[in-house]
């Protein structure tokens, strides 16, 4: 029930897209080191701990914060969809 209005609340299932983190979790770690960080201490801190305890990333949340997300769908000759490029 909702604790505002008191009216039943409703899930649904639905699809959900995920970028896997733990794909490229090394990549993130290596193109940190090349990065100049202002202050010097995220590079280390902040960052890298943020990157190496990081789960696989929910980006079909209904409500969302943050930067946009670069994300392009592909497609081959025959039309069929190819998979996803995070860039």
């Amino acid at each position: 029930m909702c604790p505002r209005s008191g009216t039943k609340l409703i899930y649904k299932a639905q699809d959900s897209w995920f970028i896997n983190i733990q794909e490229m979790k090394d990549r993130l770690i290596a193109e940190n080191e090349g990065i100049n960080w202002q202050p010097k201490h995220i590079k280390h801190g902040q960052f890298l701990k943020s990157v190496e305890s990081a789960p696989d990333w929910c980006i079909s949340r209904t409500r969302y914060w943050g930067t946009p997300m670069p994300i392009w769908m592909g497609y081959d000759e025959d039309g069929e969809e190819k998979d996803m490029k995070v860039f």
